[in-house]
């Protein structure tokens, strides 16, 4: 399995540098140690709702962090973007952990766990939202394209097998969890 390290604003802008880039994201802030730069700490990862990605990654990288993203649901306006929160809510509730400042994006998911989370998330959009998905990706570096886990031209029988397959894994993922 690819390892994630994230994307940074300044890498790929054809993905991140648009003025109404409606979108869904999952991302976490990076911080490099000042005194050995080898040693990078990482936070819980966020999903968050968006218009623009680049200007969200700069305000969260303020003070020597560097807010990295690793997943993206493109979507076709603002106000799925709403609906994307509300699901992300109603699907990842179970993994909630509220921030110290009130932040309720925050979610405890391992890095294994994230194509899933996207993949549910988008399944859930699309089937049980009816909403049209332009695509979702998963980011694991600055220098590798992104991988393309769903594509605005995939075959409603496609988008079935997935979301059958992601019901599994999630069922799997919160009965390891339970026990």
């Amino acid at each position: 399995m690819k390892t994630f390290e994230g994307m940074g604003y300044h890498k790929h802008t054809e993905f991140f540098g648009k003025d109404n880039d409606f979108c869904l994201y999952a991302g976490r802030m990076h911080t490099v140690d000042h005194q050995d730069p080898n040693i990078v700490a990482r936070g819980i990862l966020k999903l968050g709702r968006g218009k623009a990605l680049n200007p969200i990654q700069r305000g969260r990288g303020q003070g020597g962090s560097n807010f990295k993203v690793y997943g993206k649901i493109q979507l076709h306006n603002n106000d799925d973007t709403w609906i994307g929160e509300r699901t992300i809510k109603k699907i990842c509730h179970h993994r909630n952990v509220p921030g110290d400042e009130g932040q309720m994006e925050l979610y405890d998911y391992k890095d294994e766990e994230i194509k899933d989370v996207i993949l549910e998330i988008s399944c859930s959009l699309r089937f049980d939202s009816d909403i049209d998905i332009v695509s979702s990706m998963l980011f694991y570096n600055d220098t590798d394209e992104p991988e393309i886990i769903f594509g605005a031209n995939e075959s409603h029988e496609t988008w079935s097998n997935r979301y059958r397959f992601t019901n599994n894994s999630l069922k799997q993922i919160l009965s390891e969890v339970a026990s």
